[in-house]
């Protein structure tokens, strides 16, 4: 009856270590930057309706006279002096 026998060198102990870290820090990255992924999903929304409606109220003026163009507007008074 024959077994099977690891050929592979073994790391030295310094190497586990190192590559221990280098995954938890693997899976830190990815993590930090899933959750990044997802705040950004969350907050592109509000983002966009902000853009859109602060472009409305900038060109507040162009849009009207586009809407209506037969408004007249009032006539300037004088200031009262006293």
């Amino acid at each position: 009856m024959s077994t099977m026998t690891d050929t592979s060198p073994a790391l030295p102990a310094a190497d586990t270590a190192l590559g221990s870290e280098a995954a938890v820090a693997s899976r830190l990255y990815r993590l930090i930057w899933r959750w990044h992924f997802y705040a950004g999903l969350f907050v592109v929304p509000f983002r966009l309706i902000l853009a859109v409606t602060s472009i409305i109220y900038l060109f507040k003026p162009q849009i009207d006279d586009l809407m209506c163009p037969t408004r007249v507007a009032p006539a300037r008074r004088e200031p009262v002096r006293w």
